[in-house]
């Protein structure tokens, strides 16, 4: 894995709405449970990136920038 790779904490001003996006996941994944804990990608490029840890589970979450 290259540093490039490592998540990092999310950067400020690029927060996600944590409550609604665990209900989301929570109601679409079978199974899926426990802390929601999220960390972003270093560099998205023309999308943020977000490493997203939900149980036992790891997604990856792309969105435009905000604005």
């Amino acid at each position: 894995m290259n540093i490039i790779d490592q998540s990092a904490p999310v950067r400020r001003g690029e927060e996600l709405n944590l409550a609604a996006l665990e209900t989301y996941l929570v109601a679409h994944l079978p199974g899926a449970g426990g802390p929601l804990v999220v960390e972003q990608f270093p560099s998205g490029f023309s999308n943020l990136t977000y490493l997203l840890r939900l149980g036992t589970r790891e997604l990856v979450l792309r969105r435009p920038p905000f604005g």
